[in-house]
């Protein structure tokens, strides 16, 4: 792709990120609140609630957010 392509591709993804970094940082909160109560079952759960997210940016966003409070929180 060249650099012209390129350019406009970056700045819609910086936009749908500050866009729903929020959000998804809320649902991040809230998967990761649910793991107290599902205990052994919450992996599977948290798996098909990450799969059903979309568009994939977005559920790679929660990924993300997940991955950070949960290494937060380990420590």
């Amino acid at each position: 792709m060249s650099e012209h392509h390129e350019q406009p591709a970056r700045a819609s993804r910086a936009a749908f990120h500050q866009a729903n970094q929020a959000r998804a940082e809320a649902e991040a909160q809230r998967l990761l609140a649910a793991k107290a109560q599902l205990g052994g079952r919450w992996l599977s759960w948290v798996a098909a609630e990450l799969y059903a997210l979309k568009p994939a940016a977005y559920a790679q966003m929660v990924r993300r957010e997940l991955q950070h409070l949960s290494d937060s929180a380990g420590q």
